[in-house]
């Protein structure tokens, strides 16, 4: 079975990440290597995956169940499911409103772990985790008309929801930040974590 670890730190509130993470369908659905992610019942999940290499197209459909345990959602393939597949987000809130998350994935796909290998498909869950991540930051801002882009003056990487301090990286560009003072995305993508905890106090 292909397994791959990652530990991130979002710059949202702890109950709107559990929110965002406890729905596969929207949480799943943003990456390029998700064809379609849908509901087709009363907590199920099918989510069809594609992999391209050496020319060659592998499509994986898999049918997930979820369970949340306090702080825990669990993402478990069902006997419906074309492959052994899960997802294991554990979640803790910092004392500035901060969240760590820690992901744990792990796919049984027989010819797919052949065609990926461990490097690929620790780069093919990162992929998928961190667009998630990218589209709930802007989901979360959206509700609280924080608009991308706009910066105050003094503005860094540091106060924006897209930036993961802990390992010094960009999630909407997907690049380690050299300078949090000069974002490499030149605010292109900023969102103000300030402004919405603000807003979100009011």
């Amino acid at each position: 079975m292909l397994k791959h670890k990652l530990k991130i730190t979002v710059n949202m509130p702890l109950s709107y990440c559990l929110k965002c993470v406890s729905d596969p369908a929207k949480f799943l659905s943003h990456s390029k290597y998700v064809v379609s992610a849908r509901r087709i019942s009363e907590n199920k999940y099918e989510i069809l995956y594609k992999w391209v290499k050496w020319g060659i197209t592998k499509y994986f459909r898999v049918v997930l169940s979820v369970e949340r345990r306090g702080n825990e959602i669990i993402y478990r393939s069902t006997k419906e499911s074309d492959y052994e597949h899960y997802f294991i987000f554990q979640f803790q809130e910092t004392g500035d409103k901060k969240t760590i998350v820690e992901v744990e994935s792990g796919m049984k796909a027989g010819f797919m772990a052949n065609l990926l290998g461990r490097k690929d498909y620790r780069g093919f869950i990162e992929e998928i985790v961190e667009k998630g991540i990218v589209a709930l930051s802007r989901q979360f801002a959206e509700r609280l008309s924080v608009k991308e882009g706009e910066a105050g003056e003094g503005a860094s990487c540091r106060d924006c929801l897209l930036y993961d301090a802990s390992r010094g990286y960009c999630f909407a560009l997907r690049v380690k930040v050299e300078d949090p003072g000069k974002p490499p995305c030149n605010y292109k993508y900023y969102l103000s974590r300030r402004r919405a905890l603000e807003a979100l106090e009011e």
